[in-house]
């Protein structure tokens, strides 16, 4: 079973599929059978959840299709155009897949806890083969800071700015705005989510209602720590902020390290 439901999307390069082909004619027109192995995706998701399976443009399931565990593990076969698709399959991301364009987060919305497989098939012959693995495409970023003084923590938040709004049908991540915004909780800690990044320009303001009252390079200071954001699975990151100390110290699990920062004020 999977978190959330997974929905498997084929964005069909060329024009909808079309009727097997004689051998006199053209078999350039025909149809690809292209045989899905789902083997793989209860091991990547959490249990508990139901699933859906989704596939526009073929000629078998266009309708979402909830599935058993069982069927989970069985093959199944679609005809596709020739000579490529794109084949994706995803879970957690709600709302967000967006058919034949790949996943798009709202700005000013954190990115959703999605799993994603998402790549170009070659089906330039009469059957292609695709097992999809799905791989954690989120970041769960915890922020807590260490104020200089308690009335610091009365009312503040944290605004995150980036350049990537989501994935492509490939997987890589797509440019656009993007900005979050995490509420404290009350042991002081802020929690949101981000995507892969492209480079190190990630921004994090801490905020008093409207009003920025620090910056924070987040997205250098994550990079200097040497965090991969090239990693088929995208680790968790803890930061803690030390206003007295001037120090940014980030954790990835077992692993940490202290930055000393300039503050921007």
């Amino acid at each position: 079973m999977c978190s959330d439901s997974i929905k498997i999307l084929l964005g069909l390069v060329f024009g909808a599929a079309l009727p097997s082909c004689s051998i006199k004619e053209d078999r350039s027109v025909c149809p690809c059978y292209l045989t899905v192995d789902p083997a793989a995706i209860p091991a990547t998701c959490a249990e508990g959840f139901p699933v859906a399976l989704e596939v526009a443009g073929a000629k078998d399931f266009r309708s979402p299709r909830s599935l058993q565990e069982a069927d989970c593990a069985e093959e199944f076969t679609l005809e596709v155009p020739r000579p490529n698709v794109f084949l994706s399959v995803f879970t957690g991301a709600g709302d967000a897949f967006v058919p034949g364009e790949g996943l798009r987060i709202p700005f000013g919305e954190p990115c959703p806890p999605v799993y994603l497989y998402s790549e170009r098939v070659v089906t330039d012959g009469e059957t292609a083969r695709a097992q999809p693995v799905l791989r954690k495409q989120f970041c769960r970023l915890t922020v807590k800071i260490v104020p200089l003084n308690d009335v610091f923590l009365e009312s503040f938040h944290l605004q995150l700015d980036g350049n990537v709004c989501g994935y492509d049908l490939d997987s890589s991540p797509k440019e656009g705005a993007f900005r979050c915004v995490a509420l404290p909780s009350g042991e002081g800690l802020c929690e949101t989510m981000i995507p892969r990044q492209r480079d190190a320009s990630l921004m994090m303001q801490v905020m008093d209602g409207s009003e920025p009252l620090r910056y924070f390079a987040l997205g250098e200071y994550i990079a200097e720590s040497g965090y991969d954001w090239y990693s088929a699975d995208l680790e968790d990151i803890f930061l803690e902020i030390d206003y007295a100390a001037t120090a940014f110290t980030v954790r990835v699990g077992e692993w940490e390290k202290t930055i000393n920062i300039e503050i921007l004020i």
